[in-house]
């Protein structure tokens, strides 16, 4: 039977080296923060598939192959700072991890950050943050943020979290364009100017927290 570190190894050969190749770093984190960590109960070639993967009732471990993508696209000093946004699942939280000084993981489910704090122990992961609250408010006290990354997709992005990037700060986002079809976009802010950039096509379900009424702009 195939032990994790061989589908870990599988993983990164086949489907990050591709598109992380001039990324040595990205790919030995990838390599070394196995999947099967994040998502119990199901068979390590699952875990390993590029697939949207539910971890609860409304959150996913993203597939792997879009985050390589999500990643290709990140530029972090290592004394940057960073939220993922509905990040219960925790994958994309620990992959920063080891990219950023300090990774904000902003959630709304207590039951998802106790066991993240197990995960994060075992990983030896100690400058990811689980922080509950409301994600229609952000985290003003802890930001600004070098980078926010959002683990759900949004209709359209909240004025406050620009407001809680620094200048030259990038958020990246699943932007929902019709039934199961999406694009990820960076937004770059430089002043008070915010400027949108489509980076690839790829789909993240959205969550009820962003779809009630209130005002949003871009």
């Amino acid at each position: 039977m195939a032990q994790p570190h061989q589908y870990g190894k599988h993983f990164v050969d086949r489907q990050i080296v591709p598109h992380l190749a001039p990324f040595p770093l990205l790919r030995n984190v990838f390599a070394k923060l196995g999947r099967e960590r994040f998502i119990t109960d199901i068979p390590l070639s699952v875990a390993y598939s590029d697939a949207l993967l539910k971890t609860s009732q409304d959150r996913f471990l993203l597939p792997p192959l879009m985050l390589a993508k999500i990643f290709h696209h990140l530029t972090p000093n290592a004394d940057d700072s960073a939220m993922v946004v509905a990040g219960g699942g925790g994958y994309t939280a620990g992959i920063l991890s080891f990219l950023c000084a300090t990774v904000f993981l902003f959630e709304t489910d207590e039951i998802s950050l106790k066991s993240i704090y197990t995960i994060y122990d075992q990983c030896n992961i100690n400058n990811v943050v689980p922080i509950q609250g409301k994600l229609r408010e952000g985290l003003s006290k802890q930001g600004p943020f070098d980078w926010i990354l959002f683990d759900v997709g949004v209709d359209v992005v909240p004025q406050f979290f620009f407001n809680q990037l620094k200048d030259k700060g990038k958020l990246i986002v699943c932007v929902i364009k019709g039934p199961n079809f999406g694009e990820i976009t960076c937004f770059s802010k430089t002043g008070l100017t915010v400027e949108k950039t489509v980076l690839f096509e790829g789909y993240i379900p959205t969550i009820p927290h962003f779809n009630e009424s209130v005002e949003f702009t871009f």
